[in-house]
């Protein structure tokens, strides 16, 4: 038998494969029950492109699928894998749906991790959406390291194919998963974080709704920050981007903390949000009271200009009113005599700023500035100029 086999084989792989019709590699497929030998029969047309032999890679994982794996040898074991890969393979190659129940019946019970991402990237392919949740799941677990393999490769491996296969489905359930997986503890060789970044762009063009979520509920500052950055990268609005700017000041205001490190975080964050609302081109009124309280508030001069400046691209009366308010106060401490209270540079950006607005509400605070004369010159030039500018 071992002797007629390897003729067999020999005769089936000296064959032109395009001469052969898709039903005789059917037929020579059945011909011997023999791992091996049905193992060189898919060899032989593994490159070929022929939707005609989809019935013979379901049938090669339908019979894999039914053998009790532990019933073989070492060497069996070997031709087992090889079949159920280049099956698995050539279905999603060919987006056979019809075939998704029994390459996810492939994947639940191999421990081969080859066959486990060739089973996901193959349902991805075919648009499968059957088994949404459970992937789902997995890289969630994945990512949290409550499930997987001790092997952390192998577990990268199963992440990647996971985050392909939510590409191709491009269903926004598995955003956040993917999102996760983009700030995770996978290592840099592995790509995985830079690919599930790109990957969220593919999955939803406004992820606005899952990212406020993410920045009101997530306890870490360093993911809060990634979501606004994520959203501000996104196809979302400008109102969209801009409303959860002013979730994200308020997250950033909240959060009162001890740690430098954590006080870093929570400032990039207000930073990021002041930024994403000056280049937006719709002008949020509900970030119009944090922007106040950290003008007003004690918060480092550097972050007061930011501010400032933020409030200066809005032109609406809240705003106007907001820094108006300001200079106003600046007024009083320097004809009070305060003036070692006073940063100048604050007080010039308002002015720069009320001038800008095209607002004339911010006119008598500015005519204010010109009449005290302990300013300086530079302090009272501005309001000079800002005072022109509202002319016009």
């Amino acid at each position: 038998m071992k002797k007629l086999q390897l003729i067999l084989v020999f005769i089936i792989v000296a064959m032109p494969v395009f001469s052969q019709s898709a039903e005789m590699w059917l037929g020579l497929y059945d011909r011997i029950d023999t791992l091996e030998y049905k193992y060189s029969i898919l060899q032989n047309v593994v490159d070929t492109e022929d939707r005609g032999l989809i019935p013979l890679f379901q049938k090669a994982l339908d019979d894999t699928n039914l053998i009790v794996q532990s019933s073989l040898d070492n060497s069996d074991k070997k031709f087992f894998d090889e079949i159920q890969k280049i099956s698995i393979k050539k279905l999603g190659d060919f987006k056979v749906i019809e075939a998704e129940e029994a390459i996810f019946r492939a994947y639940q019970h191999t421990n081969i991790i080859l066959i486990q991402t060739e089973s996901i990237v193959a349902l991805g392919k075919m648009g499968s959406v059957r088994y949404l949740d459970d992937f789902i799941i997995t890289l969630r677990n994945i990512n949290m390291r409550t499930e997987g393999n001790t092997n952390m490769s192998d577990n990268e491996a199963i992440a990647s194919a996971l985050i392909t296969y939510f590409e191709n489905v491009k269903d926004e359930k598995s955003y956040e998963a993917v999102f996760y997986a983009s700030t995770g503890w996978y290592s840099s060789r592995s790509g995985i974080k830079e690919r599930a970044k790109n990957a969220l762009k593919l999955i939803s063009d406004d992820p606005s709704s899952i990212l406020k979520n993410i920045i009101e509920k997530d306890p870490s500052f360093s993911n809060k920050i990634l979501a606004l950055s994520t959203e501000n990268e996104s196809s979302a609005s400008s109102q969209q981007k801009s409303e959860l700017a002013v979730a994200a000041l308020n997250e950033g205001i909240r959060h009162i903390t001890s740690s430098v490190a954590e006080s870093m975080e929570l400032l990039t964050l207000r930073l990021l949000a002041c930024n994403m609302l000056s280049e937006s081109s719709y002008k949020a009124l509900a970030a119009v009271p944090y922007l106040e309280r950290i003008l007003f508030d004690n918060y480092d001069v550097s972050e007061k200009l930011t501010v400032i400046e933020t409030l200066g691209t809005f032109k609406n009366n809240e705003a106007v009113a907001t820094l108006t308010t300001y200079l106003k106060d600046q007024n009083k401490k320097q004809a009070d005599g305060m003036s070692p209270f006073i940063d100048r540079r604050t007080v010039i950006a308002t002015i720069n700023a009320l001038g800008n607005s095209e607002n004339s509400a911010a006119q008598e605070e500015l005519i204010i500035v010109t009449t005290i004369p302990t300013w300086s010159t530079a302090v009272i030039q501005a309001a000079r100029t800002a005072l022109e500018k509202l002319k016009k």
